[in-house]
């Protein structure tokens, strides 16, 4: 089952590939999907740019939209998925994006595609907390979803170590990115 969904990158002017949250999360995020009701579906990734996917029956004036609110938030949009500067061997690099289902499966991509959505949802609401609640949310949410999964602590803290060694390592390849 091939998907159309439409991809882009929201970056720091001239800053490919470097981490900016906040501008995408606070500002950019909301107001392009208050403007934009005819999305369908849509997720944010930071890879480590912010990356956008999103599925609409006419993408080309949900791409516009985004372009003139990149403009006034100081971002700079590129049509595509520039991580591929990090990885390329990556699938789909530029601008359609054709979902993971052969990956996931029909069943499971679908609820990731909510999960996804839901995590960006909840992104944007975590960047309106002070700083403290913010870091109490993340462990909370964490916590949650392996509670979720029916993870004992003993279960979550397994895999939040492996997790935790494979960060390093890619900080140790990549750095801050």
């Amino acid at each position: 089952m091939t998907e159309n969904w439409k991809q882009f990158t929201l970056q720091a002017i001239g800053c490919r590939n470097k981490f900016q949250p906040l501008q995408v999360l606070h500002t950019f995020l909301p107001e392009w999907l208050n403007r934009n009701s005819q999305i369908q579906t849509w997720h944010v990734l930071f890879e480590p740019s912010a990356l956008i996917r999103f599925v609409a029956d006419r993408p080309e004036p949900i791409i516009q939209s985004a372009e003139s609110i990149a403009t006034r938030c100081g971002l700079e949009l590129i049509r595509g998925d520039t991580s591929s500067d990090n990885n390329p061997d990556l699938a789909y690099p530029d601008e359609d994006y054709h979902g993971e289902v052969d990956f996931y499966g029909e069943s499971l991509w679908k609820a990731n595609c909510t999960f996804m959505q839901a995590c960006g949802e909840l992104s944007i609401e975590m960047q309106k907390l002070p700083p403290e609640k913010f870091v109490f949310m993340v462990r909370k949410f964490i916590h949650l979803y392996g509670n979720i999964l029916g993870m004992n602590y003993l279960e979550e803290s397994a895999i939040a170590r492996v997790w935790s060694e494979r960060c390093l390592e890619l900080y140790k390849t990549y750095g801050r990115t």
